[in-house]
């Protein structure tokens, strides 16, 4: 019943038969009429069967507008499933331009019969590329994407830059390390399944999820704004893949390998990002809004400008990763590890540190940080920070020029010159018997300092 309602020849038939009616009582009600003479009356029956041979004509042609009507659309119907048979058993060919055939074909069934054909379309396309690109367990010999990924790298990492205040790396450095591997070359039927899928009208999916999960998809180009939202993409492999301000909101990647990938100013609100690999990815300008990253790796990631307001980073390995004027409101950062990272600018409002390791963190210049948050992680002595805040952990400030200089704080004298101004000066003024007291303080203070200054 709901169907007939939404027809609109339902209304016009509506419309006809109100006015048969009408026009049927309206001589009814003349033959019955006292007033009427036997002429109008004899008018008025042929009136009526005037009426009732319209009513059979206008029925007979009814039913033959329909019957017309349903078989064009059973024609059609009939015409548009030969054509997708067609370009199904086209995705099986040998010869990849015929597979690319196929794969368009289908795109242009979808947009004709979205009613019947759209998410068929889409569930073929997904079983093809799982079918064609499945993920494949990684062999011994392909190289880690993580340069972290033992302990004894991290180590050795962390001994070399305790001395020296190490920054995050600069963007020729992450393109170097970038660089050490092969980019992975997507086969053209791939991508062009994907390409499909990506502009699709997500409007037409009613609430379905496109099954993306351990597919391997690497170098796979998917920017342009294409629209992955609430996609399950579960452990599949994105490594150096093209993602630029794609749609992945409420999209599921957890243990996804997104290493190398470009995701600038994608938009990931509450993605399911547990286990997920972005080391050496390119989040400038992501959404991570509500985002969950829980041990996640971002090792080298850079996340510059991004925003990560209420996200979720709770255990995450995040080593020399640049978070430079990135918004990080209320996020929990709870038992992370921020060895090297740049947090240079960030809104850090209400961030969780608890347990976090600061090891040669770098939150110069960072907003809303406060020595309570601070003191909650591990490590905290170790990281940088403005010297007012220095002041308020009761640190003592940089006295080294060049690390300093590395850190981008203003000059100051180096230990030695401003010792022998103040000793020049106080010796000037001192009585000879107070010397001695004061050359052993003096040996002391600068211990003290030396002993600060190295730690």
């Amino acid at each position: 019943m709901q169907s007939i309602w939404r027809k609109p020849w339902f209304y016009v038939a509506l419309i006809f038969l109100g006015f048969i009616m009408g026009w049927l009582v309206s001589a009814w009600l003349q033959i019955k009429s006292s007033f009427a003479t036997d002429k109008e009356r004899f008018d008025a029956s042929l009136e009526i069967i005037r009426i009732i041979v319209t009513i059979f004509g206008g029925v007979v042609l009814f039913l033959n507008f329909r019957t017309s009507n349903r078989n064009a659309e059973l024609g059609e119907s009939r015409l548009i499933t030969e054509r997708f048979s067609k370009a199904v058993e086209q995705l099986g060919n040998e010869n990849i331009h015929v597979r690319l055939g196929g794969i368009f074909a289908l795109e242009k069934i979808a947009e004709e019969a979205p009613d019947k054909y759209h998410w068929t379309v889409m569930e073929v396309l997904t079983s093809y590329l799982q079918e064609k690109s499945p993920l494949i367990e990684k062999e011994k010999s392909e190289p880690s994407s993580d340069p972290f990924s033992s302990d004894m790298e991290h180590e050795k990492f962390k001994k070399k830059s305790s001395s020296t205040y190490l920054t995050p790396p600069v963007e020729k450095d992450v393109q170097a390390t970038r660089t050490q591997y092969s980019k992975p070359i997507v086969e053209k039927d791939v991508q062009a399944a994907l390409t499909v899928i990506g502009r699709r009208d997500e409007t037409k999916d009613r609430g379905k999820r496109l099954d993306l999960s351990r597919v391997d998809l690497s170098g796979a180009i998917l920017d342009d704004n294409a629209k992955l939202n609430n996609a399950n993409l579960k452990a599949a492999k994105l490594v150096c893949s093209n993602l630029c301000e794609a749609k992945l909101i409420n999209a599921n990647l957890q243990a996804a390998k997104l290493a190398r990938s470009n995701l600038r100013g994608a938009k990931l609100m509450n993605a399911e990002l547990e286990h997920a690999e972005f080391n050496l990815a390119n989040l400038f300008g992501a959404d991570l809004t509500g985002a969950n990253l829980s041990q996640a790796t971002l090792n080298q990631a850079n996340l510059k400008g991004a925003t990560l307001n209420n996200s979720i980073l709770i255990l995450a390995k995040i080593i020399r990763a640049s978070f430079d004027d990135a918004n990080l409101t209320n996020a929990d950062l709870k038992g992370a590890v921020l060895d090297s990272s740049s947090f240079k600018g960030s809104r850090l409002n209400g961030v969780n540190l608890s347990d976090a390791d600061l090891t040669n963190a770098n939150f110069l210049g960072a907003k809303e940080l406060t020595s309570r948050q601070v003191q909650c992680a591990r490590n905290w002595d170790k990281a940088v920070y403005d010297e007012d805040l220095r002041q308020q952990l009761n640190l003592s400030p940089y006295y080294d020029e060049e690390i300093r200089m590395r850190l981008g704080l203003p000059a100051r004298f180096e230990i030695s010159e401003l010792l022998l101004i103040i000793t020049f000066d106080l010796i000037q003024v001192m009585p000879i018997d107070q010397l001695s007291s004061f050359f052993i303080f003096l040996n002391k203070e600068l211990d003290r300092l030396i002993h600060q200054s190295t730690q």
